[in-house]
């Protein structure tokens, strides 16, 4: 449990200290904890999003969540074998939601890096590090199973079910951008580190 706590504790610290200068904590997380592997396109339905997702409000101090997700883009490449999507990496990403998804068309939060440019490190669909431009966190296609059910060349994807409960805790006042901003971390690990995880998560704050 300790070592769980250390992760946590560190990975904040690190994704904030890329973000402002003052050490605090930002307004708000999110905290994405997900499988090792990119989930298999079986077309089972209900196997599309494999990780927990919570927001955590250092405002209202509280931890809310989980709803239903990914950290990975499409299952495969696509029957032509045109469709590569790259992944973001693991760790701590800085977040705001000035841009949208879809060029402002639809609600997003979008990725950036230090020099708040739309470029965070990611890697290849033959696990060569590369980037991905553009990515963001939307909503999800479907919970198909199909190997493009997420709908994600890259991006972030929420349950579409549980999109809309998700939103609420952003900003958007621009009715598909806003003033929300923060850190999102990537966990990838076996079940019993997630569960770890999960547990020192909700201990944070209240969970609702």
């Amino acid at each position: 449990m300790k070592y769980i706590y250390i992760v946590i504790v560190s990975i904040i610290f690190l994704g904030y200290n890329s973000y402002e200068e003052d050490k605090s904590l930002p307004p708000l997380e999110i905290y994405i904890i997900d499988e090792l592997e990119i989930p298999k396109a079986t077309g089972e339905k209900g196997t599309t999003y494999t990780a927990s997702i919570y927001v955590v409000n250092n405002i209202n101090k509280k931890v809310i969540g989980p709803f239903k997700g990914s950290s990975y883009p499409n299952s495969k490449e696509t029957p032509e074998g045109t469709d590569k999507p790259n992944t973001v990496v693991m760790g701590s990403h800085i977040f705001n939601n000035k841009y949208g998804h879809k060029g402002g068309t639809v609600k997003g939060l979008n990725l950036i890096n230090y020099k708040k440019e739309r470029i965070v490190n990611g890697y290849s669909w033959h696990k060569k590090p590369s980037t991905v431009t553009y990515a963001n966190v939307h909503t999800g296609f479907s919970d198909n199973g199909n190997y493009n059910s997420r709908g994600s060349m890259g991006c972030i994807t929420i349950h579409p079910k549980e999109v809309n409960e998700f939103w609420k805790n952003f900003d958007f006042s621009k009715k598909t951008k806003g003033t929300s901003e923060g850190i999102i971390y990537i966990f990838r690990e076996k079940k019993n580190r997630r569960d770890l995880l999960i547990e020192q998560l909700e201990k944070l704050f209240t969970t609702k």
